[in-house]
C-alpha cells in the first residue's frame, strides 16, 4: 500500500518533466525522420548512408553485440541437434543397413509390373 502511494506520488511529482521530455523526444524523432526523407530525394552523390543517421552509436554497437551473441547461441544449438541426428543416422545404418545380407536389390514381379523394396519388407515383417 505504501509502495503504490509512493509510486503515485513520484509520478505526480515528475509528471510535467516526463511530459516535457516525451514532447522533446517526439520533436527530435520527427526532425530526424524529416531529414531522412529529405535525404531520399537527394542525388546519389549527396546522399548519406542509413547508418550515418544513427545517433547513439554506443547503444547501436551494444545491440549488435547482443544480436551476434544470440546468433552464435542459436547456431551452436542447431549444430548440436544436427550432430545428434547424424549420430542417430549412423547408428540406424549400422544396425539395419550394414547387417543386411542383400543390400539395395529389388524384386520385380513380371505379372504386376511393380517392384518391392527389401527395406519395406524388412520393416513390415
Amino acid at each position: 500500500m505504501l509502495f503504490s502511494q509512493a509510486c503515485k506520488s513520484e509520478d505526480d511529482k515528475y509528471f510535467e518533466i516526463k511530459e516535457k521530455l516525451k514532447q522533446e523526444i517526439s520533436a527530435l524523432r520527427i526532425k530526424v525522420l524529416d531529414i531522412i526523407s529529405e535525404n531520399e530525394g537527394l542525388p546519389d552523390i549527396e546522399k548519406l548512408e542509413r547508418l550515418e543517421f544513427i545517433l547513439d552509436t554506443d547503444d547501436y554497437q551494444r545491440m549488435l553485440a547482443e544480436e551476434e551473441k544470440l546468433i552464435s547461441e542459436v547456431r551452436e544449438d542447431i549444430e548440436l541437434s544436427n550432430l545428434a541426428a547424424m549420430f542417430l543416422r549412423a547408428q540406424i545404418k549400422k544396425e539395419c543397413w550394414d547387417k543386411m545380407a542383400v543390400k539395395g536389390k529389388t524384386i520385380k514381379v513380371s505379372e504386376i509390373y511393380s517392384t518391392v523394396d527389401p527395406l519395406y519388407i524388412m520393416f513390415t515383417s
